[in-house]
C-alpha cells in the first residue's frame, strides 16, 4: 500500500512538473513557426468580436490534432468564456461559459 501511494504522488508531482515544460514547448514551437500562424493579438481581436468583453489571457498550444490558442474573456455581462481559435486561419473554433 504504502508503495502504491509514492507511486501516485511521484505520479502527481511529475504531471504538475510538466505542465510548465509544455507551455515553453509550445512557445518554442510558435516562435519557431511564427509565419505559420495569426499574431496573439489577432487571437485577443478575434475572440472579442465573438463574445464582446475584455481578454485576460492568450494561450497558445500545440497538439497533434491542431494548433490553436486558448483566449479567456471576461465579458460585459461578466461571466468568464473560453474562446479557442484556429492558430493558421483565425476561425473561433468553440466558445463557452468556463464555469
Amino acid at each position: 500500500m504504502k508503495k502504491m501511494l509514492t507511486f501516485t504522488a511521484l505520479a502527481a508531482a511529475f504531471t504538475l512538473a510538466a505542465a510548465p515544460a509544455r507551455a515553453d514547448d509550445d512557445q518554442r514551437y510558435y516562435e519557431q513557426h511564427r509565419s505559420d500562424f495569426i499574431t496573439f493579438d489577432k487571437a485577443a481581436e478575434i475572440a472579442t468580436q465573438a463574445v464582446a468583453g475584455t481578454v485576460t489571457e492568450v494561450e497558445f498550444d500545440h497538439d497533434y490534432h491542431s494548433d490553436h490558442f486558448d483566449v479567456e474573456v471576461r465579458s460585459n455581462d461578466g461571466n468568464k468564456y473560453d474562446v479557442k481559435i484556429d492558430a493558421k486561419t483565425g476561425k473561433v473554433l468553440s466558445q463557452h461559459i468556463d464555469n
